[in-house]
């Protein structure tokens, strides 16, 4: 029998111990079916009460497995996936689309590259074969490569006056030093100059293969109907390997720099005595299945988000962000978890005046270190961090995209699906011995990665970051 798996189901003893405890609505949530086909592909649907269905296709593909030489290919692959098949013209895929009311959509990240359709649950084969068509026989037509091109670089000129984007790739660089992880998404301008057709071609052979494949349907749809329309249009796929996650290991450091677009774009900015500095502040992080992943989740919450223009700091739960506010020290910080399906990163990005930058990652080490003692995180805040981490994550599946993309994501570097129920367990079972724990044995015990875009200096030193988050 090659289907494999059927609706994705807490234990007998987890529903047990659930009982009285997770909201009720919870338990009824729907799960998901999930079937593998002969080609190895998994076809997973979840039931949703609506005339609209949402299809994506989630292919382990991103640029966390290309090289230096082909760095930025998914993500131009990307590019030309509505440029037309050998089936269908592009005049002729936009014109059946737009006749079926249809959505088609495409992103690349570093560890995957989705294709996302949207239409009435009536038009849902049409769609589907739309979906199949393009990953499996695109033209890659010469004058569509040439035109992606300039469209691209035009993309990455436009990225490079976005000084958070800038900071997190250079935060990735630093980390995972002499790693794919740690290169971009969408590679350097020489790669995206002299990618070929055959280039594309060679990457489609080598990375869209049916083993590592998920197809996820959200709607009203039977799954087994589902299951047999997926074998019909995707069995064309060979099946190939499950590619293997480069090895990340990670490094330590401090930059400072510009964007050569925010030099060019904003003179003023640099002008002035005191500029606006974007800054990313961290260390290692967690996989997407650590053990620890909802801990830092929960951490995550508890450090909490600051914006000057929304004020209200009277109002915050969070020690670190009352304290940003009260001496008035940047004009925004947000925490991040960044998870991948073999390593991840944790801190925070913040935008404050460069005189501000060290009182800043002071703050912040401090406030790592003081998470670490007995006081440092009482019940009661444990408890609000706790479920504002959930609703965080039920509010992320507010859509059926979104749902899509999670489900996608977690049969990719889980090889199942949480229901909402375990989800929700999982987080109010942390306890504040947990969040001193990972702290303690992960946060502070691993070397900090500081990076600053919008200035030649003033970070901290490492020395003095470690110095920081020492309690003294």
């Amino acid at each position: 029998n090659n289907e494999e798996a059927g609706r994705c189901m807490l234990s007998a003893a987890t529903l047990t111990a659930a009982a009285g405890r997770v909201p009720a609505s919870l338990l009824r949530s729907p799960c998901v079916q999930v079937t593998r086909l002969r080609n190895g592909l998994r076809v997973a649907t979840q039931h949703k009460a609506s005339e609209v269905v949402t299809a994506g296709v989630y292919i382990p593909a991103g640029s966390m497995y290309e090289t230096p030489q082909n760095n930025g290919t998914a993500h131009f692959l990307e590019h030309m996936a509505f440029k037309g098949t050998t089936r269908r013209s592009q005049a002729q895929l936009e014109h059946e689309v737009e006749g079926l009311g249809a959505q088609l959509n495409a992103y690349t990240s570093r560890e995957q590259t989705v294709f996302l359709a949207r239409s009435c649950k009536a038009a849902l084969p049409r769609t589907l074969d739309i979906l199949a068509d393009i990953i499996q026989r695109p033209t890659l037509e010469h004058r569509s490569v040439e035109s992606e091109r300039q469209t691209i670089i035009r993309e990455m000129e436009e990225v490079d006056t976005q000084s958070e984007e800038v900071a997190f790739d250079k935060f990735h660089e630093i980390s995972f030093k002499g790693s794919p992880m740690g290169a971009t998404i969408l590679g350097p301008v020489h790669n995206v100059r002299h990618i070929t057709r055959d280039d594309l071609r060679a990457y489609v052979r080598a990375h869209y293969t049916a083993s590592g494949m998920v197809l996820v349907v959200v709607g009203d749809v039977a799954h087994d109907k589902t299951v047999k329309l997926a074998q019909q249009l995707f069995e064309g796929i060979p099946t190939g390997e499950v590619p293997e996650p480069p090895a990340a290991n990670f490094h330590g450091g401090i930059y400072c720099g510009d964007s050569p677009k925010l030099l060019d774009t904003n003179p003023a900015a640099i002008a002035k005595a005191d500029p606006t500095v974007t800054v990313a502040l961290g260390t290692l992080g967690v996989s997407w299945s650590d053990a620890d992943f909802f801990a830092f989740q929960v951490l995550n919450a508890t450090l909490g988000s600051w914006d000057a223009m929304l004020g209200g700091r009277d109002y915050l739960t969070s020690r670190l962000c009352r304290e940003l506010g009260a001496r008035n020290l940047a004009e925004r910080l947000h925490p991040f978890v960044t998870c991948y399906v073999n390593t991840g990163l944790f801190g925070v990005t913040f935008a404050a005046r460069r005189s501000c930058v060290r009182s800043v990652c002071e703050l912040v080490m401090r406030e790592w270190a003081h998470l670490t003692t007995r006081g440092g995180i009482s019940s009661a805040e444990l408890g609000a961090a706790r479920a504002r981490a959930f609703a965080g994550y039920a509010l992320g599946l507010g859509n059926a995209t979104q749902q899509c993309d999670d489900i996608g994501r977690q049969l990719l570097a889980l090889n199942r699906v949480m229901p909402l129920a375990e989800v929700w367990l999982r987080f109010h079972e942390e306890k504040p011995s947990d969040i001193r724990r990972i702290l303690r044995e992960r946060v502070l015990a691993t070397p900090p990665v500081a990076v600053a875009i919008g200035c030649q200096s003033g970070l901290p030193t490492p020395e003095e970051l470690c110095q920081w988050r020492t309690l003294s």
